[in-house]
C-alpha cells in the first residue's frame, strides 16, 4: 500500500519542462547560437582592428551599429510581433542572421573586405535580432504555459551565463587558430542551427488575435501598457536604471582593472569566465530563491547584491593574487544578482501581460533598456575622464543602488508569489488588460 502510495506521489509531482520536447527544442538553439554570439563579439572587433586597422571612431560607429536597431525599431517591430505568429519570424531572422554574419569572411575570401561591410553587418545582424528578441518574450508564454514562465526563463538564462563562460575562451582559441573573419562562419552556422531546431518545434501556434488599429496608436497603446501598469513601470525603470550602470561599468572595467589593478589580458579573461559562475548558479536558484522569499523581497536582494558587487570590486587591494581574488568574487556577485534578477522580471513580465500586448509590452522595455546605453557609455567615459577611473567606480556604485528604489516604492515589494503561479498578487491594470 505504502508502495502505491508513493507510486501516486512520484506520478504527482510535475515534470516541470524537463521532457517538454518542443521547449528544449527552443532551448537548444538557443544555446548554440549563444555560444556562436559570444565568439562574435570578439571576433567582429578584431576583425576591425586586426585587419581594417580601424581607428577609435570607426570602433565606436561599428558598436554603435549593432545596438542602434533598438532606437530606431524596437516600438514598431513590437506592433508587428504582436499581429504576426511568432515563430516563423524567429526562423527566418535566424536565417537572415547566418547569412548577414557570414558576409564578413566571404568578402575576406574575396579580397572586398571594408569597414562599410563590417558596419552592414552588424547594422542588419542587429535589426534582425530585435525581431527575434522580441518574437521568443511573445512566444515563450504560448509554448510552455504561463505557469512554466520561470523555469523557462532560468533555463534560457542558464545558457547565457554558459555561454559568457566558455566563449570567450572558444572565440580566442578560433581567432588565434583561423583568424578573425573565419571565426565568424562558427556564428553563422550556429544562427542555421537556431532556425532549423526552432523550425522542429511541433506544437501549434496559436493564431494572433485580429489587430486593425493603426501603427501609431498600437504603439501608444504599447508605451502605456508598461507606463501605466504599476508594476511593469517599475520593473522597465528598474532594468533601466541597471543597465545605465552597467554600460558606464563596461565603458571603464578594462581601463580600471588594467591600470588600477594592474590585471593582464588572460587574468582579465579568466576572472570573467569564472565570475560567470555567479551567474550561472542565479540563473539555476532563482526558482527556489523566490519561493523562499518571495518575488518581490528576490529582487530587491538581487538588486543589493548588484550594488553590493560594485563595492566590493572598489575594494580589491593589496597583493596581486588578492586583487585578481577580490575582482573575479564581485564578477560572480554582480553576475549572480543580474541573471537571478533578469529571469524573475522577465516572467513576471510575461507572465501579467496578455498575449496579444506581449511584442509591445517586450518592446518597450527594450527600447528603455537598450536605448539607455549610448548614453551610459557617453557619461561612464566623461566621468572617467574628468574624475578619474576610481572616483567614476564610486558614483556608478552609487548609483547602482537607485534601482532598489523602483521596486521598494511599488507592488513588486509585497508580492510573494512567483510568476510561474500564473496569478501575481496584484491583478492586471486597465490599460495593461484592456
Amino acid at each position: 500500500m505504502a508502495s502505491r502510495a508513493g507510486s501516486r506521489a512520484r506520478a504527482a509531482r510535475p515534470e516541470g519542462l524537463r521532457r517538454h520536447a518542443d521547449f528544449n527544442k527552443l532551448w537548444a538553439g538557443h544555446s548554440i547560437s549563444m555560444i556562436g554570439s559570444q565568439i562574435t563579439e570578439l571576433a567582429l572587433p578584431l576583425t576591425a582592428v586586426s585587419m581594417l586597422h580601424a581607428s577609435a571612431w570607426q570602433m565606436g560607429l561599428l558598436t554603435a551599429a549593432s545596438s542602434l536597431p533598438w532606437l530606431l525599431f524596437a516600438l514598431v517591430v513590437g506592433v508587428w510581433i504582436d499581429r504576426l505568429r511568432r515563430r516563423p519570424v524567429m526562423v527566418l531572422a535566424d536565417t537572415g542572421r547566418a547569412f548577414l554574419v557570414g558576409l564578413v569572411p566571404l568578402a575576406s575570401a574575396f579580397h572586398f573586405l571594408r569597414m562599410e561591410v563590417l558596419y552592414a553587418s552588424a547594422l542588419g545582424a542587429g535589426t534582425l535580432t530585435v525581431f527575434f528578441d522580441l518574437a521568443d518574450h511573445a512566444y515563450l508564454p504560448g509554448l510552455v504555459g504561463r505557469e512554466h514562465l520561470v523555469e523557462g526563463n532560468g533555463k534560457l538564462q542558464l545558457s547565457q551565463s554558459v555561454s559568457m563562460l566558455v566563449g570567450p575562451g572558444l572565440a580566442g582559441l578560433l581567432v588565434e587558430a583561423l583568424t578573425a573573419p573565419l571565426a565568424l562562419l562558427f556564428d553563422a552556422f550556429s544562427f542555421l542551427l537556431s532556425a532549423v531546431s526552432i523550425a522542429l518545434i511541433r506544437k501549434p501556434e496559436a493564431a494572433p488575435e485580429r489587430q486593425e488599429g493603426r501603427l501609431g496608436s498600437d504603439i501608444v497603446e504599447g508605451l502605456r501598457a508598461v507606463f501605466g501598469h504599476p508594476v511593469l513601470r517599475a520593473l522597465a525603470g528598474y532594468a533601466g536604471t541597471i543597465n545605465l550602470v552597467d554600460g558606464m561599468l563596461m565603458t571603464i572595467l578594462i581601463l580600471y582593472l588594467t591600470r588600477q589593478l594592474g590585471l593582464g589580458a588572460i587574468e582579465i579573461g579568466l576572472g570573467l569566465s569564472v565570475g560567470a559562475l555567479g551567474g550561472i548558479t542565479g540563473a539555476l536558484g532563482a526558482a527556489a530563491l523566490s519561493g523562499r522569499l518571495g518575488v518581490g523581497r528576490t529582487l530587491m536582494t538581487t538588486s543589493l547584491l548588484h550594488g553590493a558587487g560594485m563595492l566590493l570590486l572598489l575594494a580589491a587591494s593589496g597583493p596581486h593574487w588578492a586583487r585578481l581574488a577580490v575582482g573575479t568574487s564581485a564578477a560572480m556577485v554582480v553576475l549572480f544578482g543580474s541573471a537571478a534578477s533578469n529571469v524573475l522580471s522577465v516572467s513576471l513580465r510575461q507572465a501579467i501581460t496578455p498575449d496579444r500586448l506581449l511584442g509591445r509590452m517586450t518592446a518597450t522595455v527594450r527600447f528603455v533598456i537598450w536605448g539607455i546605453n549610448p548614453l551610459a557609455a557617453l557619461l561612464g567615459g566623461a566621468l572617467g575622464q574628468w574624475l578619474g577611473l576610481r572616483p567614476t567606480l564610486v558614483v556608478v556604485a552609487v548609483l547602482s543602488f537607485l534601482a532598489l528604489p523602483w521596486l521598494y516604492f511599488s507592488p513588486v515589494r509585497g508580492m510573494r508569489e512567483r510568476p510561474a503561479a500564473g496569478q501575481p498578487d496584484l491583478p492586471p491594470a486597465p490599460a495593461v488588460g484592456g
